[in-house]
């Protein structure tokens, strides 16, 4: 599905499951005595954007749930009206940290990435000094450009990096990452649905998983590099992405709204369109 409104799941159950199903709502929300079904699959899935806010209700002992069958992410989790800290959920037949059959069924868990914040400087991305708190992002965690930096932003990587994803929201000017080495993006993709300025990844980029680019309505993501891997690459939002590198991913391009453009003959790698 395409549509960007809220989805509300307010009785019985809403089942997603196969390789192209998901739906493109910032906001799920579970009412008691409901549930949101994940179907099936062999890797984690965002079969609700990786930036999605999911609320799962409860209310005189009774809870909205989410079924896992596969591993599965959502951007923030509440439970019950109360905000969750990232890190992993599903019932007492999962691997999951966290564990409650009120809120989740199935063995698989919901992963609720942890977000690391990029420090007001120019230090190179592999650096601890780069980041909020000295930590680097890793392929389990969304590396993050907020207004704690204060103006334009254009950084090094400093080596190969491995991020879940990233996230633009408002730092105080466009935000470029130079060219030099690779970083493989995962499933939480490219968010700048609420992004307040421009990004440029001059890398090249490997796909470590399907994902979604989302770029808000007059924000432009331009990637300068190769774009490889395995995964598909889908569009989403209003917004511009401009792929200038011969790419070679393999998974496709799904153009679920907004602009893609095409650079060269190669720049949407060999999979459909």
């Amino acid at each position: 599905s395409t549509y960007v409104g809220t989805t509300a799941v307010n009785c019985g159950t809403l089942g997603l499951t196969g390789d192209v199903a998901r739906l493109m709502s910032p906001v799920v929300t579970v009412a008691t005595n409901a549930a949101l079904w994940f179907g099936p699959a062999a890797e984690i899935r965002d079969y609700i954007p990786a930036n999605a806010a999911l609320s799962l209700d409860a209310s005189g002992g009774l809870f909205g749930r989410v079924i896992l069958d596969c591993d599965a992410v959502a951007g923030s989790l509440a439970l019950g009206g109360a905000p969750q800290p990232g890190g992993t959920y599903g019932s007492t037949a999962s691997a999951a940290a966290y564990q409650d059959d009120n809120y989740f069924g199935g063995t698989g868990m919901l992963i609720v990435p942890v977000g690391i914040v990029k420090e007001n400087n120019a230090d190179n991305l592999n650096l601890g000094t780069s980041w909020v708190g000295g930590v680097v992002p890793s392929n389990t965690e969304l590396a993050i450009w907020s207004n704690n930096v204060l103006a334009a932003n254009t950084v090094s990587p400093g080596a190969n990096l491995s991020w879940f994803g990233v996230r633009i929201l408002s730092p105080g000017g466009k935000v470029a990452i130079n060219s030099g080495n690779t970083l493989t993006n995962g499933l939480g993709g490219v968010d700048m649905s609420v992004a307040g300025q421009d990004f440029a990844a001059d890398c090249d980029i490997v796909l470590g998983a399907g994902q979604t680019w989302n770029v808000t309505n007059g924000r432009v993501f331009s990637a300068g590099g190769i774009v490889s891997g395995d995964g598909e690459l889908r569009k989403a939002g209003l917004g511009t992405v401009y792929l200038k590198g011969s790419s070679t991913y393999g998974g496709g391009t799904r153009l679920m709204a907004g602009t893609a453009t095409a650079s060269n003959d190669n720049a949407f790698g060999f999979g459909p369109i």
